[in-house]
């Protein structure tokens, strides 16, 4: 059985707040960029979000009457991996102004990616294979996402905003590798939990200070087109 601390289960919470904040504003402004894929970065974030919860969930339940409920835990990295590919997709579509076939393609490859990591699950339910495919997917999504985040802070010169987005990846990658360590004290994941706090702080701000530039140059060119005519 896992052992966690309440206070600890109930703190890991925090940073689902933060994360939530920042994933509004990043899909609200990729909206700003493209409306028509307003549902899709919508959905994007909510499996991201939902993914967090479930596990966070599980530890408490884990923390206050010792029963694991398996799927909760499981529940992450099936909802973090399309997630993160519909999210970093979404930004690039609605960013580019790409069309009807870009949304379909978004929606429909993730689909099938975790139906694979269904496959792999049911195939080898001893091994962690299904795990490892879809960790590496949420990587890749994560980090997509994070460099399109980034040169699109960039572009509207908004340095802060990218230093954030850089020291978020940097955090998840960081928090990966504490993950790894076979000793996993209370101390060493309040270490873990603190860093994950930080880095979602890090990732609100950042995609509140996007969306914040965006929307301002939107405002702009909308204003603009109107005393042209």
């Amino acid at each position: 059985m896992y052992q966690y601390s309440i206070g600890l289960a109930v703190f890991d919470f925090v940073p689902i707040v933060l994360s939530g904040i920042g994933l509004y504003f990043v899909s609200t402004t990729a909206t700003l960029w493209g409306a028509r894929w307003q549902q899709l970065a919508r959905l994007g974030a909510i499996l991201i979000l939902c993914g967090g919860i479930s596990k966070a969930s599980w530890k408490l339940i884990v923390a206050t009457v010792q029963t694991d409920i398996s799927w909760m835990n499981s529940a992450l990295f099936f909802c973090l991996a399309p997630g993160m590919l519909i999210l970093a997709a979404t930004v690039w579509g609605a960013s580019n102004n790409k069309g009807q076939t870009a949304r379909h393609i978004t929606l429909i490859v993730p689909g099938l990616l975790v139906i694979a990591a269904l496959a792999i699950t049911a195939s080898w339910p001893e091994k962690r294979y299904g795990t490892f495919y879809l960790l590496a997917l949420t990587t890749l999504g994560n980090v997509a996402l994070a460099l399109q985040l980034i040169i699109k802070s960039w572009n509207a010169k908004r340095l802060s905003a990218s230093v954030m987005f850089f020291c978020n990846i940097l955090a998840v990658f960081t928090m990966a590798g504490l993950a790894r360590l076979p000793d996993q004290s209370e101390a060493l994941q309040w270490i873990e939990e603190l860093i994950n706090t930080a880095s979602q702080g890090a990732f609100a701000y950042a995609a509140y200070t996007l969306y914040s530039a965006i929307k301002a140059s939107s405002s702009e060119t909308a204003d603009n087109e109107i005393a042209t005519k």
